[in-house]
């Protein structure tokens, strides 16, 4: 229910016409348990303890790891670790202690980037019991592995390539600056989504609350 959960998120996140309402969601969660069921069958078969074997071998190891030193380098020192703080006031109400600012920039970092230099030092070929894999399905296993890593460097590399600027830093100052505050993009997408259904939305001066029900205000789905 997790892993399901987290998918729909991300989908309802990135296409909110999938959670206007509550049936749509409720629609959309149904088609992506069906497609992970549809996926999990064939580990149902003989040989399927040796398929997941295979992906957890690969899939839950290193990607995980590379991934969330990405999340830490991109989040607290591209972003910026003041202006991450900033967001979760804007979320909780008040700012995290300065213990979690240090984790988070440089404890966390660290101690991932250790356990992943120790992952890569103490790796071994897949094997299930006595049973060592063939090199062709270790090679499906690092496919499975960088699937999730290899496209975050791609679209970041693509949008170095897009950006205007005349050197290096001037493309990267541009890719990596914040194009809006987080009222104004939730603010900007209330606006959008409420005039592509024919809703007019009004907002306090005070706040970037919605004052009227709509598809967002009434189910809850997040906006950003």
């Amino acid at each position: 229910m997790v892993l399901i959960e987290t998918c729909v998120t991300g989908l309802v996140d990135e296409y909110p016409r999938l959670g206007l309402n509550g049936r749509i969601r409720f629609l959309t969660t149904v088609c992506v348990a069906v497609f992970f069921c549809i996926f999990g069958i064939v580990q149902t078969t003989q040989g399927g303890m040796y398929v997941l074997q295979l992906m957890d071998w690969y899939s839950a190891s290193f990607s995980v790891l590379i991934i969330a030193m990405i999340e830490c380098v991109a989040i607290n020192w591209v972003y910026g670790n003041s202006r991450f703080a900033s967001n979760v006031k804007e979320m909780l109400g008040y700012l995290p202690h300065k213990v979690w600012l240090i984790c988070w920039k440089f404890i966390s970092p660290t101690v991932i980037l250790g356990i992943l230099v120790f992952s890569f030092i103490r790796y071994e070929p897949a094997k299930y019991g006595s049973y060592l894999y063939p090199a062709w399905a270790d090679g499906i296993g690092w496919i499975m592995c960088l699937a999730s890593v290899v496209p975050i460097f791609v679209v970041a590399i693509y949008k170095l390539i897009r950006t205007p600027g005349a050197t290096f830093k001037e493309r990267w100052d541009k890719a990596t600056e914040a194009q809006a505050t987080s009222s104004e993009a939730i603010k900007a997408s209330i606006e959008a989504n409420g005039t592509d259904h024919g809703q007019k939305i009004e907002l306090n001066d005070d706040d970037d609350e919605p004052q009227a029900d709509t598809p967002f205000t009434k189910q809850g789905t997040s906006l950003v």
